[in-house]
């Protein structure tokens, strides 16, 4: 994962409270900053049409766990629940390791129907807010891909 660092130098001072003539007393300290850029990767899948699939999101640049996991269909908006029509829903476990969390969506056969379809992974990193508003979402498009074996005559 792409990194970036800067090197930081703060200047902290204190004054006593108790003792009011007294003069600030300076500390610098330099600081190395790693910025880690958060990074969406979608891992589509291509399967046998009405066999169950799987496809997820790769999500990276975090210093701990994804506050919550979304998934949707692309062509609906609805949003999946995990047990509702057979769909699962890993929301995944964060890596110290690689700063990732990998979120998977299982697909159930009888909605993988031939000419595939598209899912959205949804992320919330409250890290990642902004000031603005308040929260961090982000969206990221999965496809699945399917296709029939047809018999061909000899």
């Amino acid at each position: 994962m792409p990194r970036s660092s800067l090197a930081v130098t703060y200047q902290c001072y204190a004054k006593s409270s108790q003792y009011r003539d007294s003069t600030r007393s300076y500390i610098h300290v330099q600081v190395r900053l790693t910025f880690l850029p958060l990074v969406i990767k979608a891992k589509p899948s291509e399967v046998l049409a009405n066999t169950e699939a799987t496809v997820s999101c790769v999500v990276t640049g975090l210093t701990r766990k994804l506050e919550a996991v979304t998934w949707k269909d692309a062509r609906t908006s609805d949003t999946i629940t995990s047990g509702i029509d057979n769909f699962v829903i890993d929301v995944g476990t964060y890596h110290a390791e690689s700063n990732s969390q990998t979120t998977v969506l299982t697909i159930p056969g009888v909605k993988n129907t031939r000419g595939g379809n598209e899912y959205q992974c949804y992320i919330q990193s409250d890290e990642h807010k902004t000031s603005k508003t308040g929260e961090f979402q982000a969206m990221e498009n999965v496809k699945l891909w399917d296709f029939l074996i047809e018999p061909v005559e000899m």
